[in-house]
């Protein structure tokens, strides 16, 4: 089952597509940087079904996240999957992912587009994502890219 796309964000940075590649893909030095929700990440070598898990603190509440790489395609596109996490997310929304996608702009420019996907379960979900899920999520992307781009032109966070 593919879930419904959310939200998505798209940005341009001047960057070529192969360093904003490096970035997005070694979560051990990035991952805390571009996403400050992630305090902490164990992840396997990337690529398809390696599995990570964070610790997270969101909104005042302390986490975890357990997500699989369901689709792995260098310099491209790269999505995870929720398999598992203490914060309830999975209790409120099914097949829940979210992906990177790359597109070469020009030699010195890359425009990432941020997704997320996913079902609401049941009423309360569903009226939660209509008045305040997908602003958050919306947020939370639009900060990740702002902070890769910094990364990607500044080389700085």
């Amino acid at each position: 089952m593919a879930s419904r796309l959310q939200v998505q964000n798209e940005m341009k940075i001047q960057a070529p597509t192969e360093k904003v590649w490096s970035i997005i893909s070694d979560d051990p030095t990035y991952l805390s940087i571009l996403n400050p929700s992630v305090k902490h990440v164990e992840s396997q070598e990337l690529r398809i079904n390696a599995v990570r898990s964070c610790d997270v603190v969101m909104d005042g509440k302390k986490g975890t996240m357990q997500e699989r790489c369901v689709q792995y395609a260098p310099h491209d596109r790269i999505t995870w999957s929720l398999e598992k996490d203490s914060l309830g997310f999975n209790k409120m929304f099914s097949d829940v992912r979210f992906s990177f996608e790359l597109k070469r702009s020009d030699q010195h420019s890359t425009i990432v587009i941020s997704k997320s996907f996913y079902d609401p379960k049941h009423f309360i979900s569903r009226l939660m994502n209509a008045l305040m899920m997908r602003r958050k999520l919306y947020s939370v992307q639009e900060n990740i890219l702002v902070n890769l781009k910094k990364i990607a032109e500044e080389g700085k966070p």
